[in-house]
């Protein structure tokens, strides 16, 4: 979308989700669990506003939008927005008043998502309750509530991932919680990585394979940790899977221009002779994953395909058939 239909939707939202609509479009807040968290609470402010059939409408230009935008950052939000429409037409079939539809279905969609979570910070805290030094790459909602379940005397190590700042998050958080946090550029990941029990992050999205992507510098860890004989953990809900893979697609990696971070202190004509493009996010093949950790298990990279399949095969079939 153009930046004037952007400022005509946020415009069209009820006062009190527009800055839930920025949190997610300047971006203020990072991870797509925290997106689609926003975008369900948007959707619900609407219902409760609007409970003519332009709501709905307006409801579809949101999750239209979020799909064009942030869903190509992660498949997750085309997953979850695909769930959140399945239900209000659920609840709108039972329930003709639109706003009472619509509450119904973002409460449901909010009660699942709060159950997968607590799952996987319940299986996550059993993996790692023995660990006494933990590496964290590129912030995750899921993976910060991991940490704060964690001993407060469970070491603490955050690699920045420059390309985003995403290892600021996890800092405000974790020096509230741990006795000894360590915060190192990316660059010392080697260094970081030394008597570490675990890597953890999270992930943008992850294919059936096994392959997950996420932030640059990711797959640098995941070498690295697997190098050092570190166990590697993706902490995801099912609902990131990208079933696109099965028919050769997935998600489409555009350069990402870092001129504004890397460029600091240049003179300007040395800056316009160069590229500042690289890839933001990348892919971590499966072999250096030791297993992700999700609401439906601690799975190996080998066992996601059947684990999936098993889970929802309605609504990937849906998906592949409707791209």
């Amino acid at each position: 979308m153009r930046l004037m239909e952007k400022e005509a939707l946020r415009n069209a939202l009820p006062e009190a989700a527009r800055p839930l609509f920025d949190d997610i479009v300047v971006p203020r807040v990072l991870g797509a669990s925290a997106h689609i968290d926003r975008i369900s609470q948007i959707v619900g402010e609407i219902g409760r506003q609007d409970s003519s059939p332009a709501g709905l409408i307006l409801i579809n230009q949101l999750l239209d939008y979020c799909c064009a935008t942030r869903g190509q950052s992660s498949y997750a939000i085309i997953n979850a927005v695909s769930e959140l429409s399945a239900r209000i037409q659920t609840q709108l079939q039972a329930d003709f008043e639109v706003g009472r539809a619509v509450q119904a279905a973002v409460e449901q969609f909010q009660s699942a998502g709060r159950a997968h979570r607590q799952a996987i910070i319940a299986t996550a805290s059993a993996v790692l309750k023995n660990c006494r030094k933990i590496l964290l790459y590129d912030y995750s909602s899921t993976v910060d509530a991991v940490v704060q379940q964690l001993a407060s005397d469970t070491e603490i190590v955050i690699a920045e991932s420059r390309t985003i700042s995403g290892g600021l998050p996890f800092v405000k958080t974790c020096v509230q919680t741990h006795q000894s946090v360590s915060f190192i550029p990316d660059a010392a990941l080697c260094q970081g990585l030394k008597g570490c029990d675990a890597v953890l992050i999270g992930a943008e999205t992850f294919y059936p394979d096994g392959t997950a992507l996420n932030t640059a510098g990711s797959e640098m860890a995941a070498l690295l940790a697997h190098w050092q004989h570190v166990p590697y953990y993706v902490l995801t809900t099912a609902q990131k899977a990208d079933m696109r893979a099965l028919q050769g697609g997935g998600k489409v990696i555009e350069p990402k221009d870092l001129r504004f971070k890397m460029a600091e202190g240049m003179a300007e004509a040395d800056a316009e002779r160069l590229d500042f493009h690289v890839q933001g996010c990348v892919p971590i093949a499966p072999e250096f994953i030791t297993a992700y950790i999700t609401e439906l298990g601690v799975l190996p990279p080998a066992a996601l395909f059947s684990a999936l399949w098993a889970w929802k095969p309605e609504y990937f079939r849906r998906r592949e058939e409707t791209e």
